[in-house]
């Protein structure tokens, strides 16, 4: 049982591994590469070359402008074995991912004014934090 659990996990590590590059993949793509994207039709085959380059099974893109998706679309399976696509329901492993959108939460918190990140993070946290490297 154990073995079949451990098999279950790294290819669980392997599917979050390649769906987290994918999205670092398609984000600095979208950021730094001018590419045509004027229909959508444009955008799904960029994105498709992408995941087969990177051997991506699976992905989910949302586009949100004003706080409302502007336009989404699902790639590929969540488990190809099974033949189970990847739909709106599909609940991915955040991973890292969420220590980029935590850097984002934080520099707008300093643009607005309302943090300053030169001081300890112990003035904002309900905690103590003590690093012992550092003073």
């Amino acid at each position: 049982m154990f073995a079949q659990t451990s098999i279950q996990m790294k290819k669980a590590l392997k599917f979050v591994g390649g769906a987290l590059g994918l999205m670092v993949l398609v984000t600095v793509a979208l950021l730094l590469v001018h590419v045509d994207f004027s229909s959508p039709e444009k955008l799904d085959d960029f994105i498709e070359a992408k995941m087969e380059a990177v051997e991506a099974k699976g992905l989910a893109i949302a586009f949100i402008e004003n706080g409302q998706i502007s336009w989404s679309n699902n790639y590929g399976h969540a488990d190809v074995e099974a033949g189970i696509r990847v739909t709106d329901e599909t609940v991915f492993q955040i991973a890292s991912v969420s220590k980029t959108v935590t850097g984002v939460a934080i520099m707008q918190l300093y643009e607005r004014g309302l943090i300053d990140l030169d001081v300890s993070i112990n003035r904002y946290l309900p905690f103590g934090i003590v690093n012992p490297n550092f003073p």
